[in-house]
Formats: structure tokens, C-alpha cells, sequence
């Protein structure tokens, strides 16, 4: 996915001024630290695996969340199950910031709803 939109929360200014609770020290070796910034994305469809060419196509605007590795990259390589093909009427920006509020309400839906 070539990136066009990052979205910056409240962890990443944490995670600059070295005040984010880092998991480092329960990581079993260092490609598992958590020290990236940006977790949210927008961007374009550029390369696709065999898998994904059912599900997307060259060019098809998407958004997501990375893991274990930050955004602020021009292109991610990403696994499936983290990107959701973007809805008409939006732009790159709103994407971007969507991944992690969408999940926080959800979150607390289904944690105040027992």
C-alpha cells in the first residue's frame, strides 16, 4: 500500500516525549518493541499478493491499522486482516483518522453493553 494519510493519537505524542508505557521489557526479542509512531494509514493499492487480488485491486483506496512497525513509511506491506477498503465520500485525511476511534467506540459498546 503506497501511504498517502498517517493519523497521529494521543499515544504517538506520548511515545515522542518518551512517556508511553513501553511493552519492551515483556518482548521476547526486539522486533516485537513498540517504540514505532503512527498506527493509523490511508493510502493506495499498489502490489497484492495472491490472496488479496480477490479483495482488492490495483489502485483501490484503503485504510487501516499497522502493527509492529508505525506508518509513516511511503509504502507498508501488510497483512489482510488490517486494511478495509475505504468508503466512497471520504478523503485520505478522514480515513487516517478513523481506525482507532472506530475501535475505542466499539470497544466501549461491547464492554458497557454486558
Amino acid at each position: 500500500v503506497k501511504v498517502h494519510c498517517v493519523g497521529l493519537i494521543f499515544r504517538d505524542l506520548l511515545q515522542v516525549q518518551g512517556l508511553y508505557p513501553s511493552s519492551y521489557a515483556f518482548a521476547a526479542d526486539s522486533s516485537e518493541r513498540d517504540d514505532y509512531v503512527g498506527l493509523e494509514f490511508a493510502g493506495t493499492v499498489v502490489c497484492q499478493g495472491n490472496e488479496a487480488k480477490q479483495t482488492y485491486a490495483l489502485g483501490d483506496r484503503v485504510f487501516g491499522i499497522v502493527s509492529r512497525q508505525g506508518a509513516f513509511r511511503s509504502h507498508l506491506l501488510l497483512n489482510m486482516v488490517n486494511v478495509v477498503k475505504a468508503p466512497d465520500g471520504f478523503s485520505m485525511e478522514e480515513l487516517a483518522s478513523l481506525p482507532i476511534a472506530f475501535l475505542t467506540v466499539l470497544l466501549a459498546l461491547k464492554e458497557g453493553a454486558r
